[in-house]
């Protein structure tokens, strides 16, 4: 992404079909600007910097498919969390509720509760957060997103198949007091305060900035349909930063981060047959809620040693607790002597992940002209302690004990499960990255990373099983104990090691064309399958660690007198032992040799021998006039099983002898949840009032996204298109902003989500519908 030609902070963007009408209708245009407004008369792209090699560059230079978007841009969209940045680009899509996020980037991605390393990670302030929840949660004072697409095998502390997001928050100000208040107020009693201040304590040597959020929404406009409740979410945040030059050799930056959300839990459902776009929930737990608390500090030191090196070392340090207390099979039936299926289950969840902490140290030193290089080693560990209980009421079909049989055979009875989870992790990586200039045109990157995970997770679980049945019968049917390892013994401590890295070529055609073919290999670690009821197949309790290599074709330029920009990466990424997610797979848990309804159903990570991704992503901006730009974002994506021939599914067959699940091939089939397309399309015109020395400005973004199956229900979801516009009033210095927005403006409905528990249920994540808001911001300290 791009930022305006009128500020830095902005970015500005139009819709693709009036594209080449604005540069054919361009001198006519241009011919009509009003030069009394200074801003008005440069006509061309600034520059963007990135830091995606851990070095600051303009974008059009860096030989990676990146978008850089302003945090500036991300306010004025009104963007209050992280899962609006995929409103911003093509080819990235963030789902989910506030616990379990799935964030995808060229089609694959991973849900945060599958309990695996994730594909996407997350880096903020240069550190790799470990804990991603409450990061979406929220998202305010900020200076970039920058959107790493691709295996990102080198220079970032965890080794990711599928692309990184790296989050920078703003610095204080060195040598003046500024900062900005900003409120915010939208439909269903929506309101969003924010403000961050820079305090120079010692000029040019020692400031502090202070910022901060609260929220309070209730934007999935789900409703609980038994009560009648609406879903509210509130969410408190705050963050104090101290940047220090002690020298001019040494410089040191430390942030404190807290974060603190509470809301409702409702889950989408289609019991009964309801149309899940309507957005009901049939939770029967009294009071469900999820609680988010999240803490943590980011240091970060600089020292210069002589003209040509830099040490940098960047430590975190995260505490983060989850409460959790749902109706976890979303509904509200009640046991019936007809139905012996699992009926209803609610789950108390209490995790702490404490102690969690990662730290990087890297060396970059420029040798002459041509040669640069950055030498480092990382090092985490975290535990994480989690507490379930779950309580499931159903009723069981009793046989005849002896000579004894009972009228109607079946007897309601009531299962309580009690599971502590301690999970600890250590990740250690040495890694090498060089950029060597061949000659004034060509220049190839090198970088080699070498990764040793361990973990060890204990899963211990205690159940009983209480029947309700007469009280003559009690003896022998009264209760059923169980305990035991969720994950066993074998399984429980684990290592994994392997080398990836990157090898890039590119060609600097003349000042504003370039061209790169790149290599990298990403991978990401395994784990086990916790199974606290024995139902889960032996062979997916381990899954096996995934790796892949992605091979890259990219041209980026600007031209028009550099009042268009292009980005364009072609790529094909081949996946060996792709991690798949395996929901509601029917199995054989009565024993009896066939599937009915009465059987249970399991969820598991199993692996796909093969995955073969094709797409292709293009970008453009186009300055039309110094009041006009237009942005046009599109990709496309073909995510397919290569080699899948035993997956889990539920085909509906008749089991074999000694087989308790069905098995499907899916070789050729596209990956769930993944379309093909997806484009980004947005404008800004502005209209300025030199009288008052400000502007009138308009807005529009639209994305599409297009059709999409989830297998694991069968549901197929068309294409749509989801349109912003927003519209305001700001002052040319960009003192004060006044901006009515409506988002959703044509209350499109669109499942965006589906999830299936073991009990059968599925439940489904709607976006939201349409939110008209009005935001105002003041800014102080402005020059």
């Amino acid at each position: 992404m791009n930022p305006r030609n009128r500020k830095p902070s902005n970015t500005i963007r139009f819709k693709a079909n009036m594209l080449l009408a604005a540069i054919v209708l361009a001198p006519q245009l241009q011919a009509a600007e009003n030069t009394d407004n200074p801003k008005q008369n440069e006509l061309s792209l600034e520059e963007v910097v990135v830091t995606a090699q851990k070095q600051s560059q303009n974008v059009q230079d860096t030989p990676v498919s990146v978008n850089a978007i302003s945090g500036d841009t991300f306010a004025e969209m009104a963007g209050f969390s992280l899962d609006e940045v995929d409103k911003l680009t093509a080819g990235v899509d963030i789902s989910g509720d506030s616990f379990n996020i799935d964030f995808k980037i060229r089609g694959t991605g991973t849900n945060l509760d599958a309990g695996t390393s994730p594909r996407v990670t997350v880096y903020k302030d240069g550190a790799f957060v470990n804990q991603q929840r409450a990061l979406f949660l929220s998202q305010y004072d900020l200076e970039r997103f920058e959107l790493l697409r691709g295996p990102q095998g080198t220079l970032y502390g965890k080794a990711s198949p599928a692309g990184a997001l790296v989050i920078h928050t703003k610095d204080p100000s060195m040598n003046s007091y500024d900062g900005y208040i900003k409120q915010s107020v939208f439909s269903r009693d929506g309101f969003n305060s924010q403000f961050g201040a820079s305090i120079p304590l010692v000029t040019d040597k020692l400031a502090l900035r202070v910022a901060g959020t609260f929220d309070k929404n209730s934007n999935s406009d789900i409703t609980n349909k038994p009560s009648g409740d609406e879903q509210i979410n509130r969410t408190t945040g705050g963050r104090l930063t101290a940047k220090w030059y002690a020298s001019d050799d040494l410089d040191a930056r430390v942030s404190y981060n807290y974060t603190n959300s509470k809301s409702d839990y409702y889950q989408v459902s289609d019991q009964g047959g309801q149309d899940p776009k309507k957005r009901l929930a049939t939770a029967d737990y009294e009071s469900p809620t999820l609680e988010i608390r999240d803490e943590h500090v980011v240091a970060e030191m600089n020292y210069a040693l002589g003209d040509t090196m830099t040490i940098t070392g960047v430590t975190m340090y995260q505490e983060l607790t989850t409460e959790r207390r749902f109706d976890s099979d979303a509904t509200t039936d009640q046991p019936t002597l007809l139905d012996p299926r699992i009926i209803s289950t609610t789950q108390d969840v209490d995790s702490d992940i404490g102690k969690v902490w990662n730290s990087e140290l890297r060396f970059h030193n420029t040798v002459g002209d041509h040669w640069d290089w950055i030498s480092g080693l990382y090092y985490s560990r975290s535990i994480a302690v989690t507490d379930v209980t779950a309580e499931t009421a159903f009723s069981r079909p009793l046989a005849p004990v002896g000579a004894l049989s009972f009228p109607g055979g079946v007897f309601s009875a009531n299962d309580t499960l009690t599971l502590r989870a301690k999970n600890q992790s250590e990740d250690f990586g040495v890694f090498h990255h060089s950029g060597i200039e061949i000659n004034e045109r060509d220049k190839v990157t090198v970088g080699l990373r070498y990764s040793d995970v361990s973990t060890n997770a204990r899963n211990q679980f205690a159940g009983v099983t209480t029947i309700d049945v007469p009280a003559p019968f009690q003896p022998f049917f009264g209760t059923t104990p169980r305990s035991g390892e969720a994950i066993p013994l074998a399984f429980e401590k684990r290592e994994y090691s392997e080398f990836t890295g990157t090898l890039k070529f590119q060609r600097t055609f003349n000042d504003d064309n370039m061209a790169y073919i790149s290599w990298d290999r990403g991978w990401r670690n395994a784990s086990a399958t916790v199974d606290t009821e024995g139902f889960v197949p032996p062979e997916y309790i381990l899954h096996d660690d995934e790796s892949s290599n992605n091979f890259e074709l990219g041209f980026k330029g600007d031209f028009w007198d550099r009042r268009a920009r292009y980005n364009v990466a072609m790529y094909q990424q081949n996946y060996q032992n792709f991690q798949v997610q395996a929901d509601g797979i029917l199995v054989d848990s009565n024993g009896n040799g066939a599937l009915d309804p009465a059987d249970r159903k399991f969820n598991a990570i199993v692996n796909a021998d093969k995955v073969l991704i094709r797409g292709a992503e293009v970008e453009m901006t186009a300055l039309v006039m110094s009041s006009w730009t237009a942005f046009v974002s599109l990709s496309y994506n073909d995510t397919k099983f290569d080699k899948y021939d035993n997956a889990p599914c539920n085909s509906g067959d008749p089991l074999s002898p000694g087989q308790s699940f069905n098995t499907c091939d899916f070789t050729g089939q596209r990956i769930s949840d993944t379309p093909n397309w997806s484009a980004v399309m947005s404008s800004d015109y502005s209209i300025g009032f030199d009288n008052f020395g400000a502007e009138l400005y308009f807005r529009i973004l639209a994305k599409y996204e297009g059709a999409r199956e989830y297998r694991s229900t069968g549901l197929k979801v068309n294409g749509d298109t989801v349109v912003d516009i927003f519209t305001g009033f700001r002052d040319y210095q960009g003192r004060w902003d006044v901006n009515l927005w409506v988002k959703n403006l044509g209350d499109k409905a669109a499942v965006r989500g589906v999830d299936v528990n073991t009990v059968g249920k599925t439940t489904y994540e709607v976006n939201n519908p349409l939110t008209v808001g009005l935001s105002g911001t003041y800014n102080w300290g402005v020059e």
